[in-house]
């Protein structure tokens, strides 16, 4: 009689942990600076001013742009595992396919894709177009860090020896990294004299429906 060893399915994960690491690999290759900037993005003394710069170069393959690649190569992973646990079904996520894990890269796209959309949107009925594109710059550099750090700990998740302790830690550290990027993106929102009018339509369509739909899918 044949006995399952182990159920989980490495091969999906160790793939998809190999993919986003090329991509902080090469980030790094790029801009060494840049690079260890982004990863202390939210303990660094300069972490605003370095956000509001990020991702500025979008004509060319940049540091950011590899780690926003990156970001979203392995979010997808900590959607995942979150959306599981949170269901008392962490079983579950050791045995997820390429199906579940794409279907989450496609949504988290579409995410990121539609913020910018209506940031232009907005920006340009209101006659404040760049001032938004920097904000979501803000939230994206944000996004970017969050995205990074739950990619890993959802591999402590994984492969860990204590996978629901760590698992809660994945959970604490998503919900609070987007209720962070939210927060600084709407204060600088404000700070720039959006009205308060315009103001209340920004929060509703960038950040508050956005952010909820990203949450839905955990």
């Amino acid at each position: 009689m044949e006995n399952l060893v182990n159920g989980r399915s490495t091969d999906w994960v160790i793939i998809i942990s190999l993919l986003a690491g090329t991509f902080l690999v090469l980030a790094n290759f790029i801009n060494r600076l840049r690079t260890r900037q982004l990863l202390s993005l939210f303990f660094s003394a300069g972490g605003d001013e370095l956000a509001l710069s990020f991702n500025q170069d979008k004509r060319s393959v940049s540091t950011d742009a590899l780690m926003l690649i990156a970001a979203v190569t392995g979010l997808p992973l900590a959607i995942i595992a979150t959306k599981l646990i949170l269901a008392a079904n962490l079983n579950t996520f050791y045995l997820f396919g390429w199906a579940e894990y794409l279907r989450m890269v496609l949504l988290t796209a579409t995410f990121l894709v539609f913020k910018s959309f209506m940031a232009s949107i907005i920006g340009w009925v209101f006659s404040f177009q760049e001032e938004l594109i920097v904000a979501q710059n803000i939230f994206l550099a944000h996004f970017n860090w969050v995205a990074l750090s739950t990619a890993l700990l959802s591999l402590l998740v994984y492969f860990g020896p204590w996978p629901v302790y760590a698992a809660w830690l994945l959970i604490v550290v998503l919900l609070l990294g987007l209720l962070v990027a939210i927060f600084k993106t709407s204060v600088y929102t404000f700070r720039i004299g959006v009205p308060i009018t315009y103001f209340i339509l920004y929060l509703c369509a960038l950040e508050i429906i956005p952010i909820s739909y990203l949450l839905f899918l955990v």
